[in-house]
């Protein structure tokens, strides 16, 4: 099977375009794959955080999966934070000279990881302003990611 078409080349891609630019950049607190983190009960001191989930894969000559992102703020009665979150968000996901943004696709099974592609948001839906029982505000973020792949 090509390396364009292997599920692990595409989530670690993903992934470390998401660390690098969210987790190194903006410091902020990120999960992956995890809907609801664990941390929410637990640890009432973290009052913003990013959840990154990944679904539905389709593979073919141009394969797609659903990237769905949940912007959380708690102790923010009108909204603020998460506003500012989701725009610091939406800065990575949207270029500014076009309606899309582009990310390597590596071949991550080799050391050192190799760019086999490119693979582009597009952004489907956003919802903001939604607030849950425990006062967290949440935003959500609604991609489908994109890539050519060698079948």
């Amino acid at each position: 099977m090509d390396a364009s078409l292997k599920l692990i080349n595409l989530r670690k891609s993903l992934v470390k375009f998401f660390k690098d630019s969210l987790i190194t950049i903006e410091g902020l607190s990120v999960v992956f794959d995890e809907w609801i983190p664990e941390f929410v009960e637990t640890d009432t001191s973290n009052d913003a955080w990013v959840s990154i989930n990944f679904a539905r894969p389709n593979f073919g000559r141009v394969s797609t999966i659903d990237v769905v992102i949940f912007i959380r703020t708690r102790k923010d009665l009108e909204g603020w934070d998460n506003n500012r979150l989701y725009d610091k968000v939406m800065n990575y996901l949207v270029s500014s000279d076009s309606d899309r943004k582009v990310v390597t696709l590596y071949n991550t099974e080799v050391t050192p990881w190799v760019a086999i592609g490119g693979v582009s948001f597009y952004l489907r839906s956003g919802d903001m302003g939604e607030e849950e029982m425990d006062l967290t505000n949440i935003s959500i973020i609604n991609l489908q990611a994109t890539w050519g792949a060698k079948l």
